[in-house]
Protein backbone atom coordinates (compact mmCIF):
# COMPACT_ATOMS: atom_id res chain seq x y z
CA UNK A 1 0.00 0.00 0.00
CA UNK A 2 1.64 3.17 -0.93
CA UNK A 3 1.69 5.84 1.56
CA UNK A 4 -0.93 8.35 2.37
CA UNK A 5 -1.07 11.27 4.15
CA UNK A 6 -4.83 10.93 6.30
CA UNK A 7 -3.67 14.46 7.92
CA UNK A 8 -1.20 16.99 6.49
CA UNK A 9 1.27 19.04 8.35
CA UNK A 10 0.47 22.84 8.19
CA UNK A 11 2.26 25.71 7.66
CA UNK A 12 3.55 27.18 10.55
CA UNK A 13 4.43 31.05 11.70
CA UNK A 14 6.30 31.27 14.88
CA UNK A 15 8.34 33.90 16.90
CA UNK A 16 11.95 33.64 17.20
CA UNK A 17 12.82 31.96 20.06
CA UNK A 18 9.66 29.84 20.31
CA UNK A 19 9.79 26.31 19.05
CA UNK A 20 7.46 25.11 15.84
CA UNK A 21 5.93 21.81 16.13
CA UNK A 22 4.35 20.22 12.83
CA UNK A 23 2.56 17.02 12.93
CA UNK A 24 0.94 15.15 10.26
CA UNK A 25 -1.13 11.64 10.44
CA UNK A 26 0.13 8.81 7.84
CA UNK A 27 -0.93 5.33 6.50
CA UNK A 28 0.65 3.24 4.42
CA UNK A 29 1.93 -0.73 4.48
CA UNK A 30 4.50 -1.17 5.03
CA UNK A 31 5.22 1.94 7.39
CA UNK A 32 6.95 4.25 5.44
CA UNK A 33 10.22 6.13 5.85
CA UNK A 34 9.50 9.57 6.86
CA UNK A 35 12.39 12.49 6.06
CA UNK A 36 11.72 16.05 6.49
CA UNK A 37 13.61 18.38 4.69
CA UNK A 38 14.43 22.24 5.38
CA UNK A 39 15.01 24.25 1.63
CA UNK A 40 15.99 20.90 0.29
CA UNK A 41 18.45 19.74 3.20
CA UNK A 42 17.39 17.08 5.18
CA UNK A 43 17.08 17.95 8.97
CA UNK A 44 18.02 15.17 11.35
CA UNK A 45 17.35 14.36 15.10
CA UNK A 46 20.07 17.00 17.04
CA UNK A 47 20.50 19.10 19.63
CA UNK A 48 17.57 21.61 18.83
CA UNK A 49 15.99 19.60 16.39
CA UNK A 50 13.28 16.20 17.54
CA UNK A 51 12.08 13.81 14.99
CA UNK A 52 9.36 11.29 15.96
CA UNK A 53 7.27 8.63 14.15
CA UNK A 54 4.82 6.44 15.55
CA UNK A 55 4.32 3.02 13.71
CA UNK A 56 1.37 2.19 15.75
CA UNK A 57 -0.68 5.05 15.26
CA UNK A 58 0.76 6.98 12.22
CA UNK A 59 1.73 10.50 14.07
CA UNK A 60 4.74 12.04 12.75
CA UNK A 61 6.06 14.95 14.44
CA UNK A 62 8.84 17.55 13.56
CA UNK A 63 9.97 19.78 16.57
CA UNK A 64 12.40 22.86 16.23
CA UNK A 65 13.15 24.69 19.11
CA UNK A 66 15.03 27.98 19.59
CA UNK A 67 13.71 29.10 16.26
CA UNK A 68 16.05 32.20 14.22
CA UNK A 69 15.72 33.51 10.79
CA UNK A 70 17.52 30.75 9.65
CA UNK A 71 15.07 28.65 9.88
CA UNK A 72 12.78 30.30 7.22
CA UNK A 73 11.95 28.83 4.34
CA UNK A 74 9.73 25.78 3.08
CA UNK A 75 9.72 22.48 4.69
CA UNK A 76 8.87 19.06 2.85
CA UNK A 77 7.52 16.03 4.79
CA UNK A 78 8.68 13.06 2.29
CA UNK A 79 6.88 9.79 2.70
CA UNK A 80 8.33 6.44 1.08
CA UNK A 81 7.80 2.68 1.13
CA UNK A 82 8.09 -0.26 -2.04
CA UNK A 83 5.19 0.88 -3.14
CA UNK A 84 5.71 4.75 -4.03
CA UNK A 85 6.00 7.89 -2.01
CA UNK A 86 4.26 11.04 -1.61
CA UNK A 87 5.61 14.09 -0.04
CA UNK A 88 3.54 17.87 0.81
CA UNK A 89 5.39 21.20 0.93
CA UNK A 90 4.58 23.78 3.52
CA UNK A 91 5.59 27.26 4.52
CA UNK A 92 7.82 28.18 7.65
CA UNK A 93 7.86 31.90 8.62
CA UNK A 94 9.52 33.17 11.52
CA UNK A 95 8.38 35.92 13.19
CA UNK A 96 11.44 38.76 14.26
CA UNK A 97 11.16 41.88 15.60
CA UNK A 98 13.44 44.33 13.61
CA UNK A 99 17.40 44.41 14.13
CA UNK A 100 19.56 47.14 12.81
CA UNK A 101 22.72 45.38 11.94
CA UNK A 102 24.26 48.28 10.14
CA UNK A 103 23.72 51.81 12.13
CA UNK A 104 23.56 55.12 10.63
CA UNK A 105 26.97 57.33 10.85
CA UNK A 106 26.95 59.75 14.06
CA UNK A 107 28.11 62.19 11.77
CA UNK A 108 28.21 63.19 8.28
CA UNK A 109 29.60 66.10 6.08
CA UNK A 110 28.61 66.96 2.68
CA UNK A 111 29.46 70.10 0.52
CA UNK A 112 26.13 72.10 -0.19
CA UNK A 113 24.50 70.93 -3.66
CA UNK A 114 24.93 67.76 -3.16
CA UNK A 115 22.98 64.67 -2.56
CA UNK A 116 23.56 62.65 0.60
CA UNK A 117 22.07 58.79 0.87
CA UNK A 118 22.04 57.80 4.41
CA UNK A 119 21.52 53.95 4.86
CA UNK A 120 20.83 51.25 7.55
CA UNK A 121 20.58 47.77 7.09
CA UNK A 122 17.97 45.79 8.85
CA UNK A 123 17.21 42.23 9.68
CA UNK A 124 13.89 41.09 10.94
CA UNK A 125 10.24 39.14 9.57
CA UNK A 126 8.47 40.19 8.15
CA UNK A 127 10.71 43.22 6.63
CA UNK A 128 9.95 46.22 8.60
CA UNK A 129 8.25 49.50 7.73
CA UNK A 130 10.25 52.69 8.07
CA UNK A 131 9.46 56.09 9.35
CA UNK A 132 12.24 58.67 8.90
CA UNK A 133 12.69 61.69 10.38
CA UNK A 134 14.48 65.68 10.29
CA UNK A 135 14.78 67.20 13.53
CA UNK A 136 11.88 64.94 15.24
CA UNK A 137 9.70 65.84 12.62
CA UNK A 138 8.09 62.49 10.07
CA UNK A 139 9.55 63.01 6.78
CA UNK A 140 7.65 61.76 3.57
CA UNK A 141 8.53 58.62 1.67
CA UNK A 142 9.19 60.51 -1.80
CA UNK A 143 13.04 59.84 -1.13
CA UNK A 144 12.74 56.80 0.48
CA UNK A 145 13.63 53.44 -0.35
CA UNK A 146 13.83 49.68 0.44
CA UNK A 147 15.80 47.05 -0.74
CA UNK A 148 14.00 44.03 1.14
CA UNK A 149 16.27 41.33 -0.20
CA UNK A 150 19.13 42.94 1.54
CA UNK A 151 17.53 44.78 4.11
CA UNK A 152 19.02 47.99 3.07
CA UNK A 153 16.35 51.43 3.91
CA UNK A 154 17.98 54.12 2.79
CA UNK A 155 17.22 57.73 2.49
CA UNK A 156 17.81 60.13 -0.47
CA UNK A 157 18.85 63.82 0.81
CA UNK A 158 19.03 65.93 -2.65
CA UNK A 159 20.46 68.94 -3.18
CA UNK A 160 21.59 69.89 0.45
CA UNK A 161 22.04 73.11 1.76
CA UNK A 162 22.39 74.71 5.21
CA UNK A 163 18.47 75.87 5.64
CA UNK A 164 16.86 73.27 4.41
CA UNK A 165 19.16 69.67 5.27
CA UNK A 166 21.22 70.25 8.04
CA UNK A 167 20.26 68.97 11.44
CA UNK A 168 19.69 65.70 12.83
CA UNK A 169 17.76 62.38 11.03
CA UNK A 170 16.46 58.65 12.29
CA UNK A 171 14.71 55.85 11.44
CA UNK A 172 12.06 54.43 13.16
CA UNK A 173 11.00 50.67 11.94
CA UNK A 174 8.33 48.29 12.45
CA UNK A 175 7.01 44.93 12.10
CA UNK A 176 4.19 42.85 13.94
CA UNK A 177 6.65 41.80 16.62
CA UNK A 178 8.16 44.69 17.65
CA UNK A 179 9.96 48.04 16.63
CA UNK A 180 13.57 49.72 16.90
CA UNK A 181 15.04 53.22 16.60
CA UNK A 182 18.68 53.92 14.91
CA UNK A 183 21.03 55.77 16.77
CA UNK A 184 20.15 59.59 15.14
CA UNK A 185 22.90 60.88 12.35
CA UNK A 186 24.33 64.95 12.45
CA UNK A 187 24.23 65.82 8.64
CA UNK A 188 26.64 69.13 8.18
CA UNK A 189 26.38 70.75 4.99
CA UNK A 190 29.54 72.91 4.41
CA UNK A 191 29.51 76.01 1.88
CA UNK A 192 32.04 77.47 0.21
CA UNK A 193 33.05 80.77 1.07
CA UNK A 194 31.88 84.09 -0.95
CA UNK A 195 33.43 87.70 -1.48
CA UNK A 196 30.43 90.03 -1.12
CA UNK A 197 32.18 93.04 -1.19
CA UNK A 198 35.92 94.23 -1.63
CA UNK A 199 36.84 97.93 -0.80
CA UNK A 200 38.57 99.72 -2.48
CA UNK A 201 36.92 98.34 -5.59
CA UNK A 202 39.60 99.88 -8.20
CA UNK A 203 42.37 97.56 -9.34
CA UNK A 204 44.62 100.34 -9.59
CA UNK A 205 45.69 102.82 -6.18
CA UNK A 206 47.83 105.92 -6.24
CA UNK A 207 49.48 106.69 -2.74
CA UNK A 208 51.45 108.89 -1.68
CA UNK A 209 54.09 107.88 0.30
CA UNK A 210 53.72 107.06 3.68
CA UNK A 211 50.06 107.27 3.46
CA UNK A 212 48.18 104.22 5.26
CA UNK A 213 46.36 101.94 2.84
CA UNK A 214 43.48 99.61 4.20
CA UNK A 215 41.85 96.73 2.27
CA UNK A 216 37.94 96.28 3.66
CA UNK A 217 36.78 92.04 2.58
CA UNK A 218 33.16 91.16 3.41
CA UNK A 219 32.99 87.06 3.24
CA UNK A 220 29.63 84.93 3.49
CA UNK A 221 30.23 81.50 4.79
CA UNK A 222 29.66 78.88 7.27
CA UNK A 223 33.04 78.65 9.22
CA UNK A 224 35.02 81.81 9.85
CA UNK A 225 37.99 81.51 6.80
CA UNK A 226 41.46 82.19 6.33
CA UNK A 227 41.81 85.51 4.86
CA UNK A 228 45.43 85.87 3.10
CA UNK A 229 47.21 88.51 1.20
CA UNK A 230 49.85 88.52 -1.45
CA UNK A 231 51.97 90.85 -3.13
CA UNK A 232 52.76 90.92 -6.94
CA UNK A 233 51.60 87.35 -6.43
CA UNK A 234 54.05 86.32 -3.63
Amino acid sequence: ESPEFIVKPTAQKVKQGETALFKAQIDGCPPPKISWLLNGKDLIAKEGIQVQFNTATGEANLSICNVNLQHVGLIICRLENPHGYQEETIQFTVLAAPTITTELPKQQETASGRDVTLKVVVLGSPPPSAQWFFQGRLIGTDNASINEAKGEYQLLIKQTTVAQSEGTYRVVLKNEVGEVQSTPCLLTVLEPVKLTRVKPTSNVIDLEEGNAFDITIDVSGKETPTVQLTKDGT
